[in-house]
């Protein structure tokens, strides 16, 4: 009997079928998997996309109100920050950049607001700080708050109009008012205007005229300058004698000139011109015949010599303040000054108007006078 003949049979063949049909799965499997990531990398770069360009027009807004604010224009600057906060409201620059424009633009309550929404939210100590002075009526000076670098003197100095009147304006202006007729009894005499009509006017378009650096220098003994940041570095001694020898037989006083003039162009709005034009004026008198009706002073190597000597009045004065009007970004003001003359009962009642900013300069608020005029 023919025996049977065996197939000829690899095991490892059924084992190969199996392993191709597993590697096909494989590669499938792994086709998905990376399509899937293709979708992941795909949708993560659609999301960075679009939070790249949300950063993008972000910054873009800052930038705009940053290149506002160097120019000045306080109004697009905050259009312009207030359109980045609305895009991202979590992020400080913005909102710290709204808050100090608020503040160049007197708009106090809205800074005060917002510098303590920043302290809520962040805990930081400097917003609590600046909320402070914000709410005192100055613009914060810690170098961090500032939006832009090197801001221009312009805008540090502050020539931004503060329209709305507070308490703490009100008393500034009183105590201001209260010095007035200290500069202007000096500027102008009454022999120079035998009428009176015109005595204790103020324009600054004439300040030269006006004496209105020769009264400051004059006054300085009786106000209290330390509220401004100069330093009139004042020298009264006795035996000072002027180097010039314009007086020899007299002392002289010697003040910062550079100092002098801050107040003069801040405080009274005189340019440089003016400054100029009074001291030519003053230095071309002759000082040992004293009849030009007004403080004689010269300049001399930084410094403004001046006759020393006492105010001399014994006139005291007291004010109320009748109304004010805002006009072109200045106050208008109708006040009548009281007059005492040597007694305790008024010797005179004058009415005055008066033409006035309230600035911001080195983060402090300061009456600026342009114009004051006697009415009936």
């Amino acid at each position: 009997m023919k025996a049977n003949k065996q197939l000829d049979y690899d095991p490892n063949l059924e084992d190969t079928g199996r392993l191709m049909t597993a590697s096909g799965n494989r590669i499938k499997r792994i086709r998905i998997i990376v399509a899937i990531a293709a979708l992941i990398v795909v949708a993560a770069i659609a999301v960075f996309g679009i939070r790249a360009i949300g950063e993008k027009k972000y910054n873009d807004q800052i930038e705009i109100a940053e290149k506002a604010l160097m120019e000045g224009d306080y109004e697009q600057a905050e259009t312009k920050y207030l359109a980045a906060v609305d895009m991202n409201k979590r992020k400080p620059k913005a909102r710290e950049g709204l808050a100090y424009v608020y503040a160049l633009e007197g708009k106090f309550e809205e800074a005060t607001i917002e510098y303590r929404n920043l302290y809520d939210d962040t805990g930081d100590s400097i917003y609590s700080t600046a909320a402070e002075n914000t709410a005192a009526g100055t613009v914060p000076t810690e170098e961090k708050l500032i939006p832009v670098e090197n801001l221009p003197e312009a805008v540090t100095q502050g020539y931004q109009t503060v329209t709305e009147m507070n308490d703490q304006m009100k008393t500034e202006l009183v105590d201001f008012i209260g010095y007035l007729p200290y500069y202007f009894n000096s500027s102008v005499s009454w022999e120079d205007d035998p009428s009176g009509s015109g005595f204790g006017n103020y324009d600054y378009r004439n300040a030269a005229e006006c004496g209105i650096v020769g009264a400051i220098i004059w006054i300085i003994p009786c106000i209290d300058y330390s509220k401004y940041p100069v330093n009139f570095e004042r020298d009264e001694g006795a035996d000072r004698k002027d180097p010039l020898g314009k007086v020899p037989d007299m002392c002289c006083s010697r003040t910062n000139a550079e100092a002098v003039n801050w107040v003069a162009k801040n405080i009274f709005n005189a340019s440089d011109e003016q400054i100029k034009k009074e001291v030519e004026l003053s230095s071309a008198v002759d000082w040992n015949n004293k009849k030009s009706g007004r403080d004689l002073f010269y300049e001399y190597e930084g410094y403004y010599y001046h006759i020393w000597g006492g105010i001399g009045w014994e006139t005291s004065y007291d004010f109320t303040i009748d109304n004010y009007t805002v006009e072109d970004d200045c106050f208008i003001i109708d006040y009548t000054q009281i007059e005492y003359m040597m007694s305790e009962s008024p010797s005179d009642y004058v009415h005055y108007r008066v033409r006035m900013q309230y600035r911001i300069i080195d983060g402090k608020g300061y009456w600026s006078l342009y114009t004051r005029e006697r009415v009936e």
